[in-house]
């Protein structure tokens, strides 16, 4: 039988029936929006001391960290020869004397991580390299000649 007219919604809550059984799970939706950062956590715990610095002076340097620094300036208009070290006219910083400006060369005599940057101008192709006795060998970059200075 199908009642005709307008239906009250207070009946149709009052005829409800039992709940029936959960129906299968639907397809995954669309990602949401990344929501907003949250507050910062808590301060960890502290870390295990570093190893102990290298002394390198007495008195008031004595508590200094051994340390190594040298910048070199190449003032020869040749080009070096193929796969030869870049020697050096000028030295302006070589401390403690661990750069050879002669050779090209760099002694690392004091442990811990460096960090080399070094800078070329010329008018033809150009590959530069760190050589190193270390497993990776070589770190550089080539840069080919566009009919520019190359910086």
């Amino acid at each position: 039988a199908r009642a005709e007219g307008p239906v009250d919604a207070g009946v149709l809550l009052m005829l409800k029936g039992e709940i029936g059984s959960r129906g299968l799970q639907g397809a995954m939706g669309p990602k949401g929006y990344r929501g907003d950062l949250g507050p910062a956590g808590r301060p960890g715990n502290p870390g295990r001391p570093g190893a102990d610095g290298k002394s390198i002076g007495h008195g008031q340097h004595a508590l200094q960290q051994a340390h190594s620094a040298f910048s070199a300036i190449r003032t020869d208009l040749s080009y070096p020869r193929y796969n030869q070290p870049v020697t050096y006219q000028n030295t302006v910083v070589n401390k403690p004397g661990d750069f050879n400006a002669a050779t090209g060369h760099f002694t690392c005599r004091v442990p811990g991580v460096y960090y080399f940057t070094f800078h070329s101008v010329a008018k033809v192709s150009m590959c530069l390299y760190i050589a190193t006795d270390a497993p990776f060998n070589k770190m550089g970059f080539c840069d080919y000649n566009r009919n520019a200075d190359q910086v």
